[in-house]
């Protein structure tokens, strides 16, 4: 499969959680069971989707060590985006923090990913 169907796949799945986040901060609290576990799969589809993806460009393009340190920090920011999302719906007494954390690193981790790609691929 071309690698734009997938980097395409990549960005559909984040235009998607997009969608159904901007979507949820609209509703009330508890949130929409079925939307709420939407969001949190289309999450994990694109993070599964995009390091598998990652993963198999490496092997035919050398990744420098600034790449790789790039790579590891968005990984580690998506991980972060979607605890604090999934803690979210839960009754905790730093709701707000979490749903500020949330809000910062979900644009990150879209601009940090899609940076990646632009570094491998050009």
């Amino acid at each position: 499969m071309p690698i734009t169907i997938k980097i395409t796949g990549i960005a559909f799945l984040f235009f998607l959680m997009i969608i159904t986040g901007f979507w949820l901060s609209k509703k009330e609290k508890p949130y929409p069971v079925f939307l709420f576990n939407v969001h949190k799969l289309l999450s994990l589809a694109a993070f599964i989707l995009g390091g598998i993806v990652i993963y198999n460009l490496q092997k035919g393009i050398e990744i420098t060590s600034g790449h790789l340190l790039l790579i590891s920090a968005t990984g580690v920011l998506f991980i972060l985006s979607i605890i604090t999302g999934g803690l979210l719906n839960l009754d905790k007494p730093f709701y707000n923090l979490l749903k500020l954390l949330h809000r910062i690193l979900s644009p990150i981790v879209i601009i940090l990913t899609g940076t990646i790609f632009y570094l491998i691929l050009r």
